[in-house]
């Protein structure tokens, strides 16, 4: 028998016979689904069955357009954070429409309290090896009474975040430069970041990592506050002072290697106008024989000694100065004329 064919028969005989409510138990069919030990309500002025199951002494029944008795809220939420504020509220229906009193049978976190408004509050308590979860269940009670399914809390205990990475280095930070850093922090997992103050162009992903290239100067120095925040809602905040500036950066493009006593020449460029003399040999030296235009940005001449030479230089525009740029010049051995 499928729904509708046990609709339409009940319909007909208890609408026949004035009589309205719950039907004995029986082991029914409907929608191809078994229900044993199922009584089966009549709603009268909704033209609608309800099949309810199981303890059918504990079911909840109906007279003539009523509703059956059901809590119509939600479980209670799961883990309690220790220390935080826990709540959560009870509803039901199908219980009249006078006030509905509120009992709990079984073993609630310690620092949880329940109301018999229906409410549980507090906050929860370390209490016991491991913090198993607590089991209860509750009843609402008005013109009938109604239990619910049994719920179980447990209770967490989670170790604060504390952000361990270092201060991200922000005074290299160049319009245009990508850059990346990654903060880290000790604490129960998981841990979200946040952060205000970040220059444009720039953002902090929910697992710490910043990325981006800045698109502006700053200017003057920038705050950037960031946040940890742990499993429970414990958090961690540092605030960090930086810097973007549009400085010029230099773009090499040729390979820094010639035989000895064969001449060498090779202009340095860079993404901005360069200042008179803006060019300079800031670390190291050059090889044998070679010089450096600090006009033109131009390294040339003959090298005479064969060896590897390591040297850093910079490019000044009216914004300030580059970043070094490192380079390493080998000069080889000379290469044999062929027979």
């Amino acid at each position: 028998m499928n729904f509708y064919h046990l609709r339409n028969l009940l319909m007909s005989a208890l609408v026949a016979a004035g009589m309205f409510g719950a039907v004995q138990a029986q082991t029914i069919t409907v929608d191809n689904l078994t229900k044993p030990n199922a009584q089966v309500i009549f709603r009268a002025g909704t033209n609608t069955i309800a099949v309810c199951t199981g303890d059918v002494a504990n079911c909840p029944t109906t007279t003539g357009g009523t509703s059956p008795a059901l809590i119509t809220s939600g479980p209670p939420p799961s883990p309690a954070t220790v220390g935080n504020a826990y709540n959560h509220i009870f509803a039901a229906s199908g219980l009249g429409t006078g006030p509905i009193t509120w009992t709990q049978t079984g073993v609630l976190p310690p620092g949880l309290n329940f109301s018999a408004t229906g409410s549980i509050t507090g906050s929860a308590l370390i209490s016991g090896a491991g913090n198993p979860p607590y089991s209860f269940s509750v009843t609402a009670t008005g013109s009938g009474s109604v239990a619910s399914p049994t719920y179980a809390i447990a209770v967490i205990n989670p170790t604060p975040p504390a952000i361990n990475s270092g201060p991200p280095p922000f005074l290299a930070g160049n319009v245009g430069t990508p850059y990346n850093f990654n903060f880290t922090a000790t604490g129960t997992l998981p841990i979200t970041w946040s952060q205000t103050g970040l220059p444009a162009g720039l953002t902090l992903s929910a697992s710490g990592a910043i990325s981006g290239a800045p698109t502006a100067a700053a200017t003057g120095p920038f705050t950037l506050v960031v946040t940890a925040t742990g499993l429970g809602g414990a958090t961690d905040t540092r605030t960090y002072s930086g810097a973007i500036s549009n400085l010029p950066t230099i773009t090499p493009t040729a390979p820094f290697s010639r035989a000895i006593n064969q001449f060498y020449s090779y202009q340095f460029t860079a993404s901005q106008a360069i200042l008179a003399n803006g060019w300079a040999v800031t670390t190291g030296a050059l090889p044998p024989g070679m010089v450096f235009d600090t006009t033109t940005g131009t390294l040339s001449g003959t090298p005479t000694t064969i060896g590897l030479y390591n040297f850093s230089i910079t490019a000044t525009s009216s914004n300030g100065p580059s970043a070094p740029l490192a380079v390493s010049f080998t000069v080889t051995a000379a290469v044999a004329a062929s027979a």
